[in-house]
């Protein structure tokens, strides 16, 4: 069975443990340097506690890690597991900073254990019959795709690492936006981005009063800090002529929504990330047709797991949101948030 511990364990952590319960995997310990979140894990899975990772890599016989914890810890956290032979499962984004993201894909090439970033939209079955059917050529030339991601009131807790650049890396878009960015990138098969450009706004998160029902992660702290984007806004060219518009907010005077809708030149699709239908729109023969498709319910992280855990065995080959693909979707965010600052750019293609 494979050995798998935990490096942080906040609210991700236990939304993975809860995944790896029914598998083929045995969850043995757990690091943070917070106390509450420890005690949490030693008395529900029943798991060795740390409050260092690297005494936990020393101590522990571990197959596998997730690295949970805040985006700049991204980095460290991660080389250190490869250093040691370990895989990595790393929750998105990659890291904070494209160059963090480029030491973390240096690591992996060097290391024997198998790397992956955490991109658990692309596991839909919804997002899987997409690509599918965009290899079989159902949809012809997909020419554009719109991405949107909007929660009405959304914003993380105030003043805490999700609200400071300097942590997070970014607000809305390298929280929200970069689930769609994967999805619409994993359907059409990767491809090279040619040109970028943005703008961004912090039009909720600075004022004295934000209105709000309830807050992910807890009330604000006292005198927050918010030093990122609440919403963004992206038209990205691809090298092979398709335009990905992407709209992402974390707070806004709208409704809550969360879609792609993918259009090619025979058939269409429009599918919601967080539920488990779509609808195809195309013709036959001369007439226009709506095909619904309804998949089961799917845990993306159980599946997620799965996949990872087929990948260790040697079951399967790993081509789904490897360490490459998530170094792609960094370097696009970088762009995206230079375009905002600087006007539109041409996304860095260094490796």
């Amino acid at each position: 069975m494979t050995r798998i511990g935990f490096v942080g364990g906040g609210n991700i952590a236990r939304t993975h443990a809860e995944a790896l319960a029914p598998l083929d995997a045995d969850l043995v310990a757990v690091a943070d340097i917070d106390s509450a979140a420890r005690e949490q894990f030693e008395r529900e899975w029943d798991v060795a506690t740390y409050d260092d990772h690297a005494r936990m890599l020393e101590n522990e016989s571990l197959d596998a890690a997730l690295i949970g914890v805040p985006n700049d810890q991204h980095a460290q956290c991660a080389i250190d597991v490869l250093d040691r032979g370990v895989h990595a499962l790393v929750e998105k984004p990659l890291a904070h900073t494209l160059e963090d993201a480029r030491r973390i894909a240096d690591a992996a090439a060097e290391s024997a254990a198998t790397a992956m970033v955490g991109l658990t939209m692309v596991f839909k079955p919804t997002v899987q019959s997409t690509r599918s059917r965009i290899v079989d050529g159902e949809f012809g030339d997909v020419h554009d795709v719109d991405l949107r991601y909007v929660r009405r009131r959304g914003i993380p807790q105030l003043g805490s690492w999700f609200t400071d650049r300097s942590r997070s890396g970014g607000g809305a878009l390298i929280d929200c936006g970069v689930h769609l960015l994967a999805v619409a990138l994993y359907a059409l098969g990767w491809p090279e981005i040619d040109e970028v450009s943005a703008s961004t706004r912090a039009a909720f998160g600075t004022k004295a009063e934000y209105t709000y029902l309830d807050m992910w992660g807890g009330d604000p702290l006292p005198e927050p800090t918010f030093t990122v984007e609440d919403s963004a806004r992206a038209l990205i060219h691809t090298a092979d002529g398709a335009s990905i518009h992407l709209d992402c907010a974390w707070a806004s005077n709208r409704e809550t929504e969360t879609w792609m809708q993918l259009l090619g030149d025979q058939q269409g699709v429009t599918l919601d990330v967080h539920e488990e239908d779509a609808t195809i729109y195309g013709d036959d023969r001369g007439e226009l047709t709506d095909t619904e498709l309804h998949a089961p319910e799917t845990n993306v992280f159980r599946a997620e797991w799965r996949y990872f855990l087929d990948v260790l065995a040697g079951e399967r080959d790993h081509e789904i949101n490897t360490i490459e693909h998530g170094l792609a979707i960094q370097r696009l965010i970088d762009a995206i948030y230079r375009s905002a600052d600087d006007g539109g750019v041409e996304p860095d293609s260094a490796p």
